[in-house]
């Protein structure tokens, strides 16, 4: 477990210190340091409150409820030590199946964001069905992937809770 949440606080485990890009945040000022792990627990652990909501929509919605600054996960997003400390954070805290059930729900999202932003007419009539048969594949592969995420979560529990990477002994 990286994270520690405690009294609505977040914190870096013992854990997390030994891996370097986390050691790297932890020697930052404090209230930098502690912006950026609430902001990659928040949005990113699959025990996060916000973790159902698309990605798009759970960066800005942690950003402003989180982190009182509705932009700030652009800036975030853009900082080298907080994009490698994400990637290290979903390599390790995700199987492959779960890194294509995100990557699947990103392109939803895409597909989602594409039909927003696009009125129907007669001259896109057919690429707007296009893509609703395309996102109607997509969907189906997702579902498909979440039965798969949902039959490895049940097969690492051990006794009724999750089997860790660091068992105490």
């Amino acid at each position: 477990m990286i994270f520690d949440l405690r009294n609505d606080v977040v914190s870096l485990s013992e854990e997390a210190l030994s891996i370097p890009e986390f050691k790297t945040l932890s020697e930052m000022k404090k209230d930098e340091y502690q912006k950026i792990i609430d902001y990659i627990y928040f949005v990113y652990d699959k025990r996060s409150p916000y973790y159902s909501v698309l990605i798009s929509d759970r960066k800005a919605l942690v950003s402003w409820d989180r982190l009182k600054d509705k932009k700030i996960y652009k800036k975030l997003e853009k900082t080298p030590d907080t994009l490698l400390a994400i990637a290290k954070f979903n390599l390790i805290n995700s199987t492959p199946a779960e890194r294509l059930l995100e990557g699947a729900n990103k392109k939803i999202e895409e597909y989602l964001k594409f039909w927003n932003d696009t009125p129907i007419s007669s001259d896109n009539h057919k690429l707007i069905a296009d893509t609703l048969e395309n996102a109607n594949s997509l969907i189906k592969l997702r579902n498909t992937l979440q039965s798969q995420v949902m039959n490895e979560t049940q097969s690492r529990n051990v006794g009724g809770s999750e089997a860790k990477l660091f068992e105490d002994s």
